[in-house]
């Protein structure tokens, strides 16, 4: 086994394939409380994910805890940007990263590094139904590395554990060391777990009681919105352990980044699709009427979409008659897209199209 000292913002890395244990313990601040977070998520992976994690670690150390950010390399992921940028964020606000490998990665080869063409897709696909069958996490592989990580960890170096989700399977990661160490464990809800109101199926029994017993055993539990909060309560009673933490805008992010500089009036929209909740179609339909509205001395306007959901935009588009005021600038970095988001006229945001939404449909921020 091989140690590394570490200061504040160093890094610890283990190989993919490795099965060496890293220590992370550290005696930098210690008379600061020490919360160690599992992320599997966390800059400078390009990931929404990423903006409520980072913003969670920089903001528990200006809190005065000591935060270790216990995460997947980013060598493993397919996207990433600005890790300098990354680097001296947590330099200067003193966050330490523990950079581990990851296994399994075929269970998630949209974001990780896998071979994923030919034979390899198609063994990958077998191992991902196969997975769905037997109700295992997507990131198995990753919580895996986890245990094998903390395993030198003592109850002296950590005060709180901390998870954050999805993807869900670290929740057990960071319940199998707090019963090892006897801390207590906080799970963070980004989205719903089984009662997510995008999710292809319904969740089965087996899945619903984990999340149940975890919910159970846990200290505390943050969530993004006052409706997926309430509906946690309402299928768990978990009651007072319940904190609403909702996602918010960063105001050191906005000094970074200059608003772009359209040259007309931009109606943008970055961000996903979920279809049939949600989809473009609306906001397609709106601009045809703008566009039949508009007399000769109306200003110049055009609609921007930032995003993997190209071709949707575009077929909706020509449906409706107006790919002639649409840009479609595909997958971008976030600087890019909070960029065009500050310099835009009209930003769109869309939770579900449907009529009848139910108060997790609702709860998307």
């Amino acid at each position: 086994m091989n140690e590394m000292p570490m200061t504040p913002h160093s890094e610890s890395v283990l190989p993919v394939d490795s099965s060496r244990v890293v220590p992370i313990a550290n005696e930098t601040y210690p008379k600061r409380p020490s919360v160690l977070f599992l992320s599997w998520a966390f800059p400078p992976v390009n990931a929404p994910a990423c903006v409520r994690t980072m913003s969670i670690a920089k903001y528990l150390a200006r809190s005065g805890w000591k935060v270790t950010v216990l995460t997947p390399d980013p060598v493993v992921f397919r996207r990433v940007e600005n890790a300098d940028h990354v680097e001296a964020i947590l330099e200067k606000e003193g966050i330490r990263r523990v950079l581990t490998g990851h296994w399994l990665t075929c269970l998630i080869p949209d974001h990780l590094k896998c071979w994923n063409a030919g034979l390899g897709w198609l063994a990958g696909g077998v191992c991902r139904t196969m997975a769905r069958y037997f109700g295992i996490e997507i990131d198995a592989g990753w919580s895996m590395v986890v245990d094998r990580t903390c395993t030198m960890l003592n109850p002296s170096d950590v005060d709180v554990i901390l998870v954050s989700g999805p993807p869900f399977g670290a929740f057990g990661a960071a319940e199998r060391l707090s019963s090892r160490l006897g801390k207590p464990f906080v799970l963070d809800y980004r989205d719903p777990w089984t009662g997510n109101p995008h999710a292809g199926q319904q969740a089965s029994p087996v899945l619903i009681r984990a999340e149940a017993r975890l919910l159970r055993k846990c200290a505390a539990v943050t969530i993004v919105s006052p409706s997926w909060g309430e509906g946690l309560v309402k299928r768990f009673g978990i009651g007072s352990k319940l904190h609403v933490v909702p996602n918010g805008f960063d105001v050191d992010e906005g000094k970074n980044v200059r608003p772009h500089e359209f040259g007309h009036f931009a109606i943008v929209y970055a961000g996903s699709f979920y279809p049939p909740k949600r989809v473009i179609s609306p906001v397609m339909a709106a601009l045809k009427r703008l566009k039949g509205s508009e007399g000769t001395e109306s200003r110049e306007w055009y609609f921007h979409f930032y995003g993997e959901g190209q071709e949707h935009v575009r077929h909706e588009a020509i449906r409706f008659g107006v790919m002639d005021k649409v840009v479609l600038h595909g997958r971008v970095t976030r600087t890019e897209a909070v960029s065009a988001v500050r310099g835009s006229g009209v930003t769109i945001v869309i939770t579900s199209v449907l009529d009848d939404n139910s108060a997790e449909d609702s709860g998307i921020i």
